[in-house]
């Protein structure tokens, strides 16, 4: 029994040892990490800093109503500065090329851009191109009339094209003196 106890109290000696070391270097790896978290978090914000500062060099954000992309895009933003437009896609900013955006739009002030806005008569329409650049076009707002002017207009077509062939048979009958009239129903009959 004595040598039982002895060895069990040599074994938990020993096996404590083991454990005072594992948790020496936990602690140990706690503290690198804790350092190696401190000098990344230092480098991460400088990161977010600059991306601030060159975001507030941008100086005009598009309202997302004022443009239209598909939604194969994903999240899109349109800025303006006095470089031109710019898209921001995935987190990356995109210049966009003179010569891939609209004339009405490629030499356009800030101040024209927000009137553009305000007065919502048109949108301005971003696609990107096969090589991963973007374009700019501008498009008109069309106002549609409804399910009514649609009717409306129907009826109006309908009755115009048969007006129209209406007059156009009574004026070959006229014209002809009747003629017309016999050489169809010879025709026909």
């Amino acid at each position: 029994m004595k040598k039982v106890l002895y060895l069990s109290l040599v074994t938990c000696s020993i096996f404590s040892m083991k454990l005072d070391s594992i948790r020496d270097n936990c602690l140990r790896a706690q503290t690198i990490q804790k350092k190696l978290i401190k000098r990344h978090l230092s480098k991460l914000n400088e990161i977010k800093e600059h991306r601030q500062k060159s975001e507030d060099d941008i100086k005009q954000c598009i309202a997302a109503s004022s443009f239209f992309a598909s939604k194969g895009l994903g999240k899109i933003k349109l800025y303006h500065d006095e470089q031109g437009f710019h898209v921001r896609h995935n987190d990356t900013m995109h210049y966009v090329q003179p010569c891939f955006t609209d004339s009405i739009v490629r030499n356009v002030t800030s101040q024209q851009i927000k009137d553009f806005q305000k007065a919502a008569k048109g949108y301005l329409y971003i696609n990107q191109m096969s090589d991963g650049q973007f374009s700019l076009e501008v498009k008109e707002r069309l106002r549609g009339g409804g399910p009514n002017l649609g009717v409306f207009m129907y009826w109006l077509t309908k009755s115009v094209c048969y007006g129209i062939g209406i007059v156009g048979v009574g004026t070959a009958t006229y014209a002809t003196g009747g003629a017309i009239v016999g050489t169809v129903g010879a025709i026909a009959g």
